[in-house]
């Protein structure tokens, strides 16, 4: 088992540094104030990359293709379309598996999600001056 890849932020929200040296370097270049010195301590949060596959963007994107194509037919048809995308329980799952499999052949996902954060505390040395 590979040990975990690890994504950094110094905001809590953007994890989008590769290791805590460069997020410190960064939150240190912006502080045009001076307000770190040396043996302050700042938080660095870490998360562990999650890699994404582009289904887990298109839950329930049966359901709303159906309603989407049912709104379309009561446009043209009204009330005569009313049960036009009627579907039993196992074509709705065929066409929400087919809709998947269409987005993970088709779709690329260079970017990730992180879980497992955590914050560190990290000690400023006279290295970052």
């Amino acid at each position: 088992m590979s040990s975990p890849e690890y994504r950094y932020s110094i905001n809590g929200e953007d994890y989008n540094f590769d290791d805590i040296g460069e997020a410190v370097s960064d939150l240190l270049a912006g502080d045009e104030e001076g307000v770190f010195q040396v043996g302050d301590t700042v938080t660095i949060h870490r998360g562990t990359v999650v890699p994404r596959k582009a289904s887990c963007y298109f839950s329930d994107a049966a359901g709303e293709l159906l309603e989407f194509a049912q709104c379309r037919a009561e446009d043209i048809a009204g009330e005569w379309a009313e049960h036009f995308t009627y579907c039993t329980p196992d074509a709705r799952e065929s066409l929400q598996k087919l809709i998947e499999e269409w987005a993970d052949n088709n779709l690329t996902c260079d970017f990730y999600g992180v879980n497992d954060l955590t914050e560190i505390k990290y000690v400023i040395s006279e290295d970052y001056f």
